[in-house]
């Protein structure tokens, strides 16, 4: 049963159209790569679905409700995560008071930082340092973090590998996939870096100048590095 789906979508940045009549589902549980280099429209499409830019005309559904006019607040009370590219932790909080200012956010729903922690090992040693002295692969674990404190049904990961290393990249990927086995959680995972989305994604949509073009079930490198994008 799908949990979140777009019909038709068009958006854009005042009168320049980005996602041009976008269709898309997401099934309970599923992990679903939205593959595409920079500018194609990737990024538009999440804070779209997030309600941060509104929709010019189309259908966004969320557990089998319109929340096409909802504001980003409410689609989030719902159980709509959102971790945006670039992270945008505190930076003068620590990695703890992070995940408490995002309980607080929850309202009542918050789940224990203990839980979260459990989830993502790597945090544990991130709770009393300050958020601008971590680095980039770090923010997004806290960053992460921070989003499951929430408790969310559906997780939207914009670009999530931007300037980390490859051995937190790795973390990251383990981490998910906990996430995964431990929570009945969903992802939308926005991702430029082939590898990382191929381990993760049940099946992974490439995205061309605000239309996506193909939908791969199986995807292996070659195929999507064989699509003109």
């Amino acid at each position: 049963m799908s949990i979140l789906s777009i019909e038709n979508v068009y958006s854009g940045y005042g009168d320049i159209g980005v996602i041009n009549g976008i269709s898309l589902s997401l099934d309970d549980g599923e992990f679903l790569g939205i593959f595409g280099h920079n500018g194609m429209g990737k990024s538009t499409l999440l804070k779209t679905i997030a309600g941060l830019i509104p929709v010019k005309s189309g259908k966004v559904e969320f557990g089998g409700n319109d929340v096409t006019r909802l504001p980003v607040a409410k689609r989030a009370s719902a159980g709509l995560g959102y971790v945006p590219q670039g992270r945008q932790i505190y930076p003068n909080l620590s990695g703890r008071d992070n995940l408490k200012v995002a309980a607080l956010g929850a309202r009542g729903k918050a789940i224990p930082v203990e839980r979260i922690v459990a989830l993502l090992p790597r945090l544990e040693p991130l709770l009393d340092r300050l958020g601008g002295v971590m680095s980039g692969g770090e923010q997004q674990i806290l960053a992460l973090g921070r989003c499951l404190i929430g408790n969310p049904k559906v997780i939207l990961l914009d670009e999530p590998t931007e300037g980390i290393q490859p051995s937190i990249r790795e973390e990251m990927i383990e981490a998910l996939k906990v996430v995964r086995r431990e929570t009945a959680i969903s992802i939308v995972l926005v991702e430029q870096n082939i590898e990382f989305i191929r381990s993760l994604s049940d099946r992974i949509l490439a995205i061309q100048k605000g239309t996506i073009i193909a939908e791969l079930l199986s995807a292996s490198a070659s195929e999507l590095e064989a699509l003109e994008l």
